[in-house]
């Protein structure tokens, strides 16, 4: 059995002003992050340089969730996924990275060849494929050969009909 009396009494009323705040405990936030979307790509980078991948991730991660539109650490993320193969995440990474930079061939290629190793949509992956080209700058091989294997792929099919 419990105190009894004013013990009691005095033990109620102290838990009663607890639950209603009075002796409530300060609130405790997690520190706000205090590096910059390009500052977590930085460090991605020198993790990737020492192969640690899941912290490379990590750090992608983080820059997209200060800057969304992160066409970089949308095209790394996409590439982990692919070689992972995650080819249903990579094929959203490469197409919000290619909603926010249109004209950049490496999101294009990239979504081009995640179609093709999907087996699906090969008509669109061509033609994009086939518009990348136009600026794809360094990247014009990678893109030359995504159109080759696109073009193979669907010979290999029409040749099946």
């Amino acid at each position: 059995m419990g105190p009894a009396g004013p013990a009691r009494r005095a033990l109620i009323a102290a838990a009663a002003a607890i639950w209603a705040g009075c002796g409530s405990l300060p609130v405790v936030r997690p520190p706000r992050d205090p590096l910059s979307a390009a500052e977590h790509l930085t460090l991605a980078g020198v993790y990737e340089a020492q192969g640690l991948d899941r912290e490379a991730k990590a750090q992608y991660q983080a820059a997209l969730k200060r800057n969304p539109s992160d066409v970089h650490a949308l095209m790394a993320l996409g590439n982990a996924a692919f070689t992972a193969g995650e080819l249903g995440r990579a094929e959203r990474y490469f197409k919000r990275a290619l909603r926010f930079s249109p004209d950049n061939a490496g999101p294009a290629n990239n979504l081009a060849m995640t179609w093709l190793k999907r087996d699906v949509k090969l008509a669109e992956a061509e033609l994009l494929a086939r518009d990348a080209l136009a600026t794809a700058g360094p990247l014009e091989p990678y893109v030359q050969d995504t159109l080759a294997q696109i073009r193979r792929r669907r010979a290999q099919l029409e040749a099946r009909r």
